[in-house]
């Protein structure tokens, strides 16, 4: 990737984390040189200047081709325990090459501390939220019981934020473990998403049972929802309601972090510290 295309914020990173590494590598050429009356000491700092010069390439080529740190870091996280491995060779004696290794962890370390806040920025910017209000989800409630019932919500986009503002029952074939979209009803609901610049955002249904073991997924619910992953959108989330209240949200997009979900409103308690399970106040 050329340096003008390159966001800035990454150029930023790149620049700071070459610093410390061309720091790391002088240091430990100056230290080579004082602790040359000893040959245990001098092979073990040796090893670790060409590892800091092949990590220095490996950042420097990072951005040939995307901005990503992921393969730097993990490369970091090799060398850092390399020289972890070294001071457990040596003993205190070798107390100068013991404090020139430490210095290299410290800024090791300090270079995967910056890596893991770039990359944490990196998701946060291409994170989507997805906001849906408790009105809706109590309507939705209240129409998928008995179980088994099926809804689909439609989804605006307003920038990077999702919101769900329409349910459409599409109730087709069901039975005591599995509901079927009726075509009919489904074609409708994508008909009318269409006409008002919406698109089929998250689907909601019914299990029967109760508690919040009952609101998994099961496998077929879970190959339903990779089939309308091609179709629809990738960010598409999938809700399971059970009949004393509690809701569970699932899906890929959510389960790996790209989605957060958002609900506004009253009456919803989340009771989990991931954001996927819910229960109704009744």
């Amino acid at each position: 990737m050329a340096e003008k295309n390159r966001p800035k914020a990454a150029s930023r990173t790149l620049k700071r984390l070459l610093r410390m590494l061309n720091r790391a590598y002088v240091q430990g050429v100056a230290d080579l040189r004082q602790c040359g009356e000893s040959p245990t000491q001098v092979g073990v700092l040796a090893a670790f200047l060409p590892r800091i010069a092949e990590v220095r390439i490996t950042l420097a080529q990072t951005f040939q081709d995307s901005p990503d740190f992921r393969p730097v870091r993990d490369n970091l996280h090799r060398l850092a325990d390399e020289i972890f491995a070294g001071l457990q060779t040596l003993s205190w004696e070798h107390h100068l090459v013991r404090e020139s290794l430490v210095r290299m962890l410290r800024l090791v370390n300090q270079a995967d501390l910056q890596i893991a806040r770039c990359l944490k920025k990196a998701e946060e910017a291409g994170r989507r939220n997805v906001i849906i209000s408790s009105t809706i989800l109590y309507q939705a409630f209240h129409t998928l019981f008995p179980p088994e019932r099926l809804l689909v919500i439609a989804g605006r986009r307003q920038e990077k934020t999702i919101v769900l503002d329409a349910a459409f029952d599409v109730t087709g074939n069901n039975s005591g473990g599995h509901v079927r979209a009726n075509p009919t009803h489904l074609a409708r609901a994508l008909i009318a998403m269409d006409r008002s610049g919406t698109h089929l955002a998250a689907w909601m249904h019914s299990h029967p049972g109760s508690g919040p073991a009952a609101t998994q997924p099961s496998a077929i619910d879970r190959n339903q929802h990779q089939d309308w992953l091609q179709d629809y959108s990738p960010d598409l989330l999938g809700s399971i309601a059970v009949a004393d209240g509690w809701i569970r949200f699932w899906g890929p997009a959510l389960e790996n972090g790209r989605v957060r979900l958002r609900i506004v409103g009253s009456g919803i308690l989340q009771e989990d510290r991931d954001g996927l399970l819910y229960r109704l106040v009744q």
